[in-house]
């Protein structure tokens, strides 16, 4: 039997739309999890009132703890051939710690790029003498279809925490890394 021309371009159509179809499916996509936590700080509070009580943390600037520039470092825990294409950060730590500066602003990077900017920080309660007691700020960034920029995929990657004008005390970060595979 013969086709017209119009029948094999509808027919050609059709399968190029199943192929696009079975690629799109092909690219799964995936969410990690990952927690860094920042240590050395004298518990001086064993109630927080509501806000998330921790174990350990490190301020940015009276020395409490291993603040270390704000840098903290995690293994990649994506799986193989896996593409990172976007970074959710939640920071758990007492902010504005200093009553007499005026309200600070953190900036968070992975890896040398910038994931987020901050100037709405909350005020700790007690100006961070409380500092085990953590309120969480988030952090997203942009979508990165061909990848995220720097990251070292089945190796260590750096977090840093840049604190301008104020003190923040972190206890921990808990990361969100979606994927592509």
């Amino acid at each position: 039997r013969f086709e017209t021309m119009q029948q094999a371009a509808v027919r050609f159509a059709l399968a190029l739309l199943a192929l696009l179809a079975l690629r799109c499916v092909a690219a799964a996509e995936g969410v990690e999890h990952v927690v860094v936590r920042w240590h050395g700080g004298d518990i001086l509070c064993g109630e927080c009132g509501g806000l998330n009580f921790t174990k350990s943390f490190a301020c940015s600037t009276n020395k409490r703890g291993q603040w270390d520039d704000g840098t903290n470092a995690f293994e990649d825990p994506l799986p193989e051939h896996a593409k990172l294409t976007s970074v959710e950060m939640e920071l758990f730590g007492a902010w504005n710690c200093d009553p007499l500066a005026e309200d600070g602003k953190v900036y968070v990077t992975l890896q040398g790029l910038m994931v987020g900017v901050s100037s709405a920080l909350p005020t700790s309660s007690k100006r961070c003498l409380c500092a085990n007691c953590a309120t969480p700020v988030t952090f997203k960034s942009g979508y990165f279809e061909s990848g995220w920029p720097a990251y070292n995929y089945k190796g260590v990657n750096t977090v840093q925490v840049l604190v301008v004008n104020n003190d923040v005390c972190l206890s921990y970060i808990n990361i969100t890394l979606r994927y592509t595979k």
